[in-house]
This record gives structure tokens, sequence and C-alpha cells, in this order.
């Protein structure tokens, strides 16, 4: 069994004031056997040292990443730095780094996962996991680089983002250490029998019957049904304006069915290229099956709504793992926070719970047979419950 117990600061102007405010919250009574902290947090919170003096302050491990948005049970907001120690007496966490981002990247993950999860005889049942924002890699390399290790295993976490533009801030940290190049992993092992939900966008769908990726490289859709990507999009009805760019085409998203029995997962659609190929948030195999849709504000709470349900009818649970893509948060523009006050307000009087906004969302969905396929997600709110 693992307990959360959480708290939270705004100060960025007191060291001693940020630590004494965090530890107020927290009755260190509590902590088991064994303990790990977990941090989600806007970027001042690391460059002005908070995150630091926090680690000096605890006698276990803590790591974290920069986020645009965090909540608890009793806070919400864009400007506060969240502490979760998850503590337990027949767990374990084994936390450990990467390297940094280099073209040797797939192996030393590979070799770091099987080196931290030799630390435990218990049997891995979580694997947490902290990505940076990288030009050239995205969260897909990560899960299917891990998969070819995990044995089953369940991997779960997001991309580190944070409150500018162009997320040029977004950091992970790991005791004292800072970095916007590398990733951290925690293999959870022991007593807990993690479940998992997604809350994804399929939207107003545009096509309603199921088109075919018939050439795909990447994140970019070649040809679709065999005619090009751009060609099937105008075929289909989505009109372009007089500078010649799809309209509403950043509003657009994929439902992709890998053909394997898993839930579809959500791919967002980011551009156009000059031949005709469609560039999407996340890979694409070739072969699948897409539908296409437009979000509107009212489906991410259709959304949320139908995932609270499923998680109230799973049985009992301890504790909630919460992430959400930041396009949602900004598809909320005039009401940003309404996914974390529906949470609040949903679960908060019962359970404990965490919830951030990252850049790319890393949850398994289950196959027809009930197995676990470790996936990459756009546009989606993926829940643990421990």
């Amino acid at each position: 069994m693992i307990k959360m117990l959480t708290a939270h600061t705004y100060e960025l102007d007191d060291i001693d004031l940020a630590i004494e405010e965090i530890k107020s919250q927290i009755d260190s009574s509590k902590f088991l056997k064994n303990s790990v902290g977990m941090v989600s947090c806007h970027a001042d919170f690391i460059t002005e040292g908070i995150t630091d003096a926090l680690c000096e302050a605890f006698d276990f491990p803590i790591f974290g990443q920069t986020c645009k948005a965090a909540a608890d049970k009793n806070v919400i907001s864009s400007e506060v730095l969240i502490l979760t120690v998850l503590t337990s007496d027949d767990a374990e966490f084994n936390i450990a780094v990467t390297e940094p981002a280099n073209s040797d990247m797939a192996e030393n993950l590979q070799v770091l996962y099987k080196d931290t999860g030799a630390k435990t005889e218990l049997p891995i049942k979580l694997v947490y996991i902290g990505l940076p924002l990288l030009v050239n890699v995205g969260g897909d390399f990560f899960v299917n680089t891990l998969n070819a290790v995990l044995d089953g295993a369940p991997l779960f976490g997001g991309v580190a983002v944070d409150h500018t533009a162009d997320y040029r801030s977004s950091q992970l940290f790991y005791g004292k250490s800072h970095f916007s190049d590398r990733a951290i992993i925690m293999v959870i092992s022991g007593n807990l029998n993690p479940k998992f939900f997604t809350a994804d966008l399929g939207g107003r769908e545009v096509y309603r019957d199921k088109a075919v990726v018939t050439e795909a490289r990447g994140n970019k859709i070649i040809t679709v049904n065999g005619m090009k990507a751009t060609d099937f999009l105008e075929m289909i009805g989505i009109k372009r304006n007089e500078d010649g760019g799809f309209i509403g085409l950043n509003m657009c998203n994929l439902m992709v069915d890998y053909g394997d029995g898993s839930k579809p997962v959500v791919r967002a659609v980011f551009a156009e290229t000059p031949d005709g190929e469609i560039i999407t948030g996340g890979e694409i195999p070739q072969g699948a099956m897409i539908t296409i849709s437009y979000i509107e504000t009212d489906d991410i709470e259709k959304a949320d709504r139908k995932m609270a349900e499923q998680i109230k009818a799973s049985g009992d649970f301890d504790l909630m793992l919460c992430c959400s893509c930041i396009g949602r948060y900004f598809n909320l523009a005039y009401d940003a926070e309404q996914e974390m006050k529906f949470i609040t307000d949903e679960f908060g009087d019962e359970k404990d719970f965490v919830f951030s906004y990252v850049g790319g969302e890393i949850c398994p969905v289950e196959t027809l047979d009930g197995k676990l396929v470790n996936r990459c997600h756009n546009q989606t709110f993926i829940t643990c419950l421990i």
C-alpha cells in the first residue's frame, strides 16, 4: 500500500519561508519505511533555488519537473510548487536519470532501466517517467525504447513544459541537479496494483468512416487511402483559407487505431509540409486506421466526466496521479482551470491526488484481452490509480 501526502507553496522570495510552509503542511509522523518526493512547479522555483533547498530539507530523494499548472486537493494554480510524497512499508521507489540526449540514448536508456530495476527484489508494478522537451525526440521514442525491456510493466508520466510560449524554461531536476536534456525514471515495486484511465478528445467527427494510413514515417503521414495526406483532407471537406492554409488545422485530432485491439489514441495535427504530408504530435504506424474530428470546448468536460464515472466504477483505490495535455489547458482558454476544478470537486473530499499539465502524456491502454500496452498520447487526460 502506498500513501500520499501533499504540500504547496507560492513563496519565491524567501527560501526559508518556502520550506517552512511546505513542512508545516506535511505530518512527518506519517512517513513509512520508504518515501519519495515528486514535484510539479513553475520554472522559477527551480531557478530561484527553492527546489534545491527542498531536497536538503528531507531525507528521502526528491525529483520533479516544470509544468504549466498544477493542483492537489488544496490548491489550483499556474504559479505554485506542489510537493507530493509517496510513502509505503511494502513498496520501494528507485530513481535514475538518463545521460544527456545523444546518439546512444536508446541503449543508455535500456541499460539504465535494467540497472534500476535490478535494485529491487520486489515485482516491478509501475515505471514513472519524466521527459524533457526535445526538438528531435518525442515521447514515442522513450515508450518504444523502454517497451523492449519493461517485460510488460506499465509506463506513466509526461513531458515537461512551462509558462513560456516556446517552453524554453522547461526542465527537470533530481536533487540539486537540473537539466533540460535528460529523462527521469522511477521504478515502483512491491504491493500495488495500478489502474489506468484516459479521457481523450475524439471531438466531433469530420470524416465518419475510418481511413487507412497507407504511408507514414515517424510523426509524418505521407498518404491516406493511397492519396497525398493533404489531398485527403481536401477530399473530406476541410477547407483552405485565403493564404492557402487549412482552416482550423490545429483544432483537428486524429483518432489512431493501431489494429491490435487496444483503445485508439489521439494525435494532434500540427502542420502540413510543401510535399503534402501532415505533421502530427506523435508516431503514426503505417497501416493504422484513423478517424478525423474537430475539438470543441465542451468535448473536454464530457470526456473528463466519462472518465470520472469509469474511475468511480473501478473499485477502491488510495490515490490518483493525474496529467493532462497542455493543449487542453489552452483549449479551455476562458476557464483554463476547469479540469483541475473538476477533479477536485469529484474526488478531493475523499481521495488524495496530484494533477499537472504536461506536453505529451505517457499511459497504458488496454487491449481486447485485458493486457496493457504503453502508448504516447496527445490531447489526453491520463490518470493512474494506486
